[in-house]
């Protein structure tokens, strides 16, 4: 496996690669696809899979109070994407499964609110309108990271249909911790590493289709019970894998084996590391 990339292919970042990996002792990785990449070039020294993290107090959230507000009579449920508006985002995959569910029957019709800035805005915003989707739809500008607890704490369904591009595919979906966080039902699609950050705590669907993610959404919006126990399961998702005392725990762990091995290798003299 060479050292180039698609989204870096300078000779010199691979050189540099190479001899950072001969110096380290250990390496830390986003995801297990990173991981098999270094197994892949040969890097055989310790790996530990450190997520994203977040502040857990930052994100008040009551599951019982989120379960009454997502059953009261006449108020329409909030599906929501927040993020940056670029193609890899899929934003247009939302919209047309949108269009669906609006067409289905699923209650209290939903409203979608779209949170972000970016190149596909204008494309988005007269493709949402080719829809017929009109006031159902409602497009925000982006928001300091500060003021995301507040945004999502007004989301029941929280999606990122992220599609995989040749130059990129989702390396984490930090925005799907935080509506964790938050009490969202969160929903993403099978791009990159959001199957693993999401795991049993949402739903998953295949890139690209429309049909899959309109029947998830219309399945948590119509099934009380399963959207309690989604977001149930990602609060304590959260709790165990993405709070930032949970990745220091781990980062701490890790380091401690690496100094360990490296003092096995030293021996009992203490000498050069062989």
């Amino acid at each position: 496996v060479g050292f180039r990339y698609p989204y870096r292919p300078s000779w010199l970042y691979a050189r540099l690669e190479r001899a950072a990996l001969r110096r380290s002792a250990g390496a830390t990785v986003i995801n297990e696809a990173v991981l098999r990449l270094l197994r892949e070039k040969g890097f055989e020294k310790p790996i530990e899979l450190v997520p994203h993290g977040l502040e857990l107090e930052r994100y008040p959230c009551s599951l019982d109070a989120r379960a009454a507000r997502a059953s009261e009579s006449g108020r329409p449920p909030v599906v929501g994407f927040l993020g940056k508006l670029t193609r890899q985002k899929g934003v247009d995959v939302l919209l047309g499964a949108f269009s669906r569910l609006v067409r289905g029957s699923y209650g209290s019709a939903p409203l979608l609110q779209i949170v972000g800035d970016g190149p596909e805005r204008s494309r988005l915003g007269d493709l949402a309108s080719g829809l017929g989707l009109g006031d159902a739809v409602r497009f925000h500008d982006a928001v300091p990271h500060e003021e995301v607890p507040r945004v999502l704490s007004r989301v029941d369904v929280l999606v990122l249909p992220a599609r995989t591009t040749p130059m990129a595919r989702e390396q984490f979906g930090r925005v799907l911790i935080e509506g964790m966080a938050a009490g969202c039902v969160v929903i993403g699609t099978a791009s990159g590493a959001i199957p693993e950050v999401i795991g049993d705590a949402g739903l998953v669907v295949p890139e690209e289709s429309e049909e899959a993610l309109a029947v998830a959404i219309g399945r948590v919006l119509r099934e009380p019970d399963v959207a309690a126990s989604l977001r149930s399961r990602g609060r304590v998702r959260v709790l165990e894998r993405y709070t930032w005392a949970a990745v220091a725990s781990t980062l701490a762990a890790f380091y401690r084996r690496i100094l360990a091995e490296d003092s096995r290798r030293a021996g009992p003299g203490g000498g050069e590391r062989a």
